[in-house]
């Protein structure tokens, strides 16, 4: 019995190791994949982070053009005329339209809204041809423009500060 047991113990022995070298090389094969995946997943979430930023800084610089002369005027025309303002929401539109759609963001679409919506308004004032807007409703349309460019800024800054640097994605 002891002759059968000296070769059995071997190779049970040999077996052993070769399982546990086994083992550890899959171990080690296994945790360079992961390391490899999460390296690849976190190149991937920055270069589309990156993207965004870039979209959105071309398009967004759009909207502050077109927003840039809605003011509030202390004479008798608040806003201008509705002509004027027709004008501003079918260009706002035509803006958000495309790529816009693909890269706004849930805040800024909804400001977005808020400003078609208050544009879309008929005029409440006195002329001649009713194409005046009353204070209020100008001041409306200024709190939509204001809340619009405020929500784009935020989206730029968040990008660049925030979501970027607090996930390891942005350089410097």
């Amino acid at each position: 019995m002891s002759e059968i047991s000296g070769p059995f113990l071997a190779a049970a022995i040999a077996a052993l190791v070769s399982f546990v070298v086994t083992l550890a090389g899959y171990m080690l094969i296994a945790r360079r994949m992961i390391a490899e995946r999460e390296r690849f997943d976190r190149d991937l979430a920055r270069d589309l982070a990156l993207k965004l930023y870039d979209y959105r800084m071309e398009h967004y610089a759009r909207a502050f053009e077109l927003t840039e002369n809605l003011v509030l005027k202390t004479s008798g025309v608040f806003l201008g005329r509705q002509a004027d303002l027709i004008a501003c929401r079918a260009a706002l539109e035509a803006w958000k339209t495309g790529q816009v759609s693909l890269i706004i963001s849930g805040h800024v679409l909804k400001a977005y809204r808020e400003l078609h919506e208050a544009l879309g308004r008929s005029p409440g004032g006195v002329a001649g041809d009713g194409s005046l807007f009353t204070r209020e409703q100008a001041e409306r349309v200024i709190a939509a423009r204001n809340a619009l460019r405020r929500a784009l800024r935020e989206d730029i800054h968040s990008l660049h500060s925030g979501d970027l640097k607090d996930r390891g994605l942005w350089e410097g």
